[in-house]
């Protein structure tokens, strides 16, 4: 497996993006879907943020992304694992890359949400030093954990 830059791989990117809304049965609406999926590039790129994709025998197996917020501040985006790849720890090695591109670029902190009924991502956020906090959403998802962590 191979962690490598997401930004030549767009296309796989979109089709990821996609498949981690439906495994989660989200609300395409609530998430600004299409308007992520046409803009990946000004959300997820630098400077704008920053993109990393798994890779194993040429098949894509996950991918982990960050927005800026602020000059000190980014957000964790689009961290997802396919189905088949779980149980390998790719989650973890995922977080821990991405984090430290985080850190690279200069943020203080990073800020992320995920639901609740996603234990193992809430677990995987918790052993790398996240902690709940309430979150700035002026409108809260439902059955959302916003976590923060210093970088």
């Amino acid at each position: 497996m191979e962690i490598i830059d997401g930004k030549s791989y767009l296309p796989q990117v979109k089709k990821m993006i996609v498949d981690s809304a439906m495994n989660l049965n989200q609300d395409a609406a609530f998430q600004h879907f299409e308007s992520e999926l046409n803009d990946v590039e000004n959300k997820y790129l630098p400077p704008y943020g920053d993109l990393i994709v798994a890779v194993d025998e040429d098949e894509f197996q996950g991918m982990a992304a960050f927005r800026k917020v602020s000059n000190e501040r980014c957000e964790i985006k689009r961290m997802y694992v396919r189905r088949e790849a779980r149980g390998q720890h790719l989650g973890d090695t995922l977080l821990t890359e991405l984090l430290k591109k985080a850190k690279d670029a200069g943020f203080a902190e990073v800020i992320l949400n995920t639901p609740l009924s996603v234990t193992a991502a809430v677990n995987l956020y918790k052993k790398h030093g996240f902690e709940v906090y309430e979150g700035e959403d002026v409108k809260p998802k439902p059955n959302t954990f916003y976590m923060i962590k210093d970088l």
